[in-house]
């Protein structure tokens, strides 16, 4: 199991949730960290899960760090973390569809306000490659709409999209995601396609970007 935590602007580290670990493989070749922008290839990866266990302290339970700043990875039974505090946190307030724009790993470490907007929503959404500049113009219909789908990218780096996955063969491709259209949640199925289309059509990401269809 995995407790992560984030650095607030106000310097405050803050539990964001419990993960249970899966299985465990080997970074493709060509693989960056996203922080660092080091090359990983080879080290391991991870298939991680949100757990619903203590999903009241998310963004509300400040820890002691630490003087071990450095060290992002550390085991709970080796360095406790004093609680300093438990209380709602400051979060910003969310842009607005129209500004959205995300790089597609940040998405799980959203603040909490912005993951329930995105995920009352159903929509047409836009992956963009941030080296090469190709689209890929998606749609949002399932559970949690606009959220869940961009946390299967998160996951696995293509969401089942073959396209996608055809572009990731040699290492992770970084995607920055934003918001085309938001539709009404009873919106059928059927409009929400035809509206994909008309995007996909628009922004020419058929012929020249990464969708097939």
């Amino acid at each position: 199991m995995l407790a992560s935590f984030i650095v607030t602007e106000a310097r405050k580290t803050v539990f964001v949730g419990l993960y249970s670990v899966g299985s465990r493989g080997a970074c493709p070749p060509g693989t960056r960290d996203r922080l660092l922008d080091i090359d990983v290839s080879g080290e391991n990866q991870y298939d991680l899960a949100l757990l619903e266990d203590m999903a009241d302290y998310r963004d509300r339970v400040v820890i002691d760090w630490g003087p071990g700043t450095r060290s992002w990875v550390q085991r709970a039974v080796n360095q406790p973390k004093p609680i300093l505090e438990i209380a709602e946190q400051y979060e910003p307030r969310f842009p607005g569809f129209r500004n959205f724009t995300r790089l597609i790993d940040e998405i799980p470490t959203l603040p909490m306000g912005w993951q329930q907007v995105l995920r009352s929503v159903k929509g047409i959404y836009l992956l963009v490659d941030v080296e090469t500049g190709k689209q890929y113009v998606g749609s949002a219909k399932g559970a949690d709409s606009l959220l869940g789908r961009w946390l299967t990218y998160a996951t696995d780096g293509h969401g089942g999209n073959l396209a996608l996955k055809a572009a990731g063969r040699k290492g992770r491709r970084t995607y920055q995601v934003s918001v085309l259209e938001v539709v009404d949640e009873n919106t059928p199925d059927e409009t929400i396609e035809q509206t994909e289309s008309f995007w996909k059509s628009k922004l020419l990401s058929r012929q020249f970007g990464l969708n097939l269809g």
